[in-house]
């Protein structure tokens, strides 16, 4: 069996875990605000991608600081049915797949403002795998 570590960059990190493939699938997000954190497998492995996501899917995930609230965005948090799947990202695709570790951004400079005024994430489901898989 695999053993799997994450690096913690951030205490907005979310972690969950389902099995493909004998492989567990995680989830890895980045708070916009965040703007980037680096995802990373370990021991002999390499991200695989299943799925990516820039937007909101739901109101809990990555909470809004006081700045956001007390500013002229008082509905950021209000959408959360709006995303842009990126799992096909020329980014993602070049970047991550492949390697042990790549950066994942949450910003409209890499994926457009698929929400204008809702406060966004990213949030990519992999795998680590072995090498050469």
């Amino acid at each position: 069996m695999i053993h799997i570590t994450f690096i913690l960059l951030s205490l907005v990190t979310m972690y969950s875990a389902v099995e493909i493939e004998g492989n567990a699938v995680n989830s890895f997000i980045v708070c916009e605000a965040e703007m980037y954190k680096k995802l990373q497998c370990v021991n002999a492995t390499q991200i695989n991608i299943i799925s990516a996501n820039y937007g909101r899917t739901n109101k809990t995930e990555c909470p809004v600081d006081d700045y956001y609230t007390s500013t002229s965005l008082p509905n950021v948090m209000n959408n959360d049915t709006c995303f842009n799947d990126i799992s096909s990202s020329p980014y993602l695709l070049t970047y991550c797949p492949d390697n042990y570790y790549c950066t994942v951004y949450a910003n409209n400079e890499f994926y457009g403002d698929v929400c204008e005024g809702i406060y966004k994430y990213t949030e990519v489901k992999y795998q680590c795998i072995p090498f050469n898989s």
